[in-house]
């Protein structure tokens, strides 16, 4: 078996940079604070013990309406004003569907909840959804195994349906409770816009394409990622990968992080596709592909790389028709050739 390894701990400043190249740096956004936010009301979904629904609205009728088909809830909300909206109980043939122009909190309360045929969770705004994992919970989400693919949606005229969870706006997570995800159809999590990981625990056990998948860009600032799937483990398709802080384990049967715009004739707007690593710890393991490959720079910078890659791939690159390098800062290197 063919086995290559990396260790990367990085410190201090740049040392060195083969191109002029401004490392992203995305400021710290107080629209991106839940806390920043007043919910002065809060919508209650509680999956009794037969599965079904307990809703609590107290704004029916001025503003949110809420149905439901069985298990599978649907709500549109016309609100101004953020909107809090608490999920929790269990239910093995369930969904929440979500419409809204507004920022919302989505708040996770000891939620198990399956899909047999779609998105467990899916919101259908592009607006900010606050997914706050309350503290001490367990959480659970599952989307069933045969719904259309996001292609097959938009080629009928439908909504996109790309996983487990999926958003159409930014996802901005924190708490510290757990988040389990599983991906039986396609991603486990994934978002057309940004996701930002705050704080909370989130563990993917399968996935059946991409573990995380995103579209703008994908910042850590801490928590602990756990990702097991089938394609790729992180993979921002149209911006970048910034992580500061907290703890990502990958495995995953393709790469392990990947930022891959500008692969497509398609592709030609000038769109930052770099990973920057400036804390944390981070652990790959790639069955058949790369541990990280990036249409953009590669800032390494702080913290601790560990990458495994089982089958003779680079461990990790940029791609050689891009004006794109491997930036590295003050590290101590171990490395491994690949071994029959």
């Amino acid at each position: 078996m063919k086995k290559t390894f990396l260790i990367i701990t990085s410190a201090l400043c740049i040392l060195f940079a083969s191109c002029s190249v401004v490392e992203p740096d995305p400021s710290l956004d107080d629209k991106d604070l839940v806390e920043g936010y007043k919910f002065s009301q809060t919508i209650s979904i509680n999956y009794g013990e037969d599965g079904e629904p307990q809703i609590t609205n107290p704004l029916s009728g001025q503003g949110v309406e809420i149905t439901n088909n069985g298990q599978h809830v649907t709500i549109r909300s016309t609100m101004t004003d953020p909107v809090c909206y608490e999920l929790k109980g269990t239910c093995t043939e369930g969904s929440v569907k979500i419409y809204g122009e507004e920022k919302f909190k989505l708040s996770l309360n000891g939620l198990d909840m399956s899909s047999t045929d779609s998105c467990a969770i899916n919101i259908q705004s592009s607006k900010r959804c606050f997914l706050v994992l309350e503290d001490g919970t367990t959480n659970k989400i599952t989307d069933g195994a045969g719904y259309p693919t996001d292609k097959e949606e938009l080629t009928s005229g439908g909504e996109d349906k790309k996983g487990a969870f999926f958003s159409e706006g930014q996802v901005i997570v924190s708490g510290n409770g757990t988040l389990e995800l599983r991906g039986r159809n396609k991603h486990a999590l994934a978002t057309d816009e940004y996701l930002r990981i705050r704080s909370g625990n989130i563990t993917i056990t399968n996935a059946a394409s991409d573990g995380l998948h995103v579209k703008e860009y994908y910042w850590q600032e801490g928590g602990e990622i756990n990702v097991n799937n089938q394609n790729d483990g992180l993979q921002c398709s149209e911006g970048y990968i910034k992580i500061d802080s907290g703890i990502l384990n990958i495995v995953t049967a393709d790469d392990g992080i990947l930022t891959n715009y500008g692969d497509e004739p398609t592709d030609t707007e000038a769109i930052d596709a770099s990973i920057t690593i400036n804390g944390g710890d981070i652990n790959i393991i790639a069955m058949s592909g790369k541990g990280m490959y990036s249409n953009g720079n590669i800032y390494l910078n702080a913290g601790k790389l560990t990458i495994t890659c089982i089958k003779k791939e680079k461990v990790i690159s940029t791609n050689p028709t891009k004006t794109a390098s491997i930036i590295l800062v003050d590290t101590e290197t171990h490395y491994t050739p690949a071994q029959d």
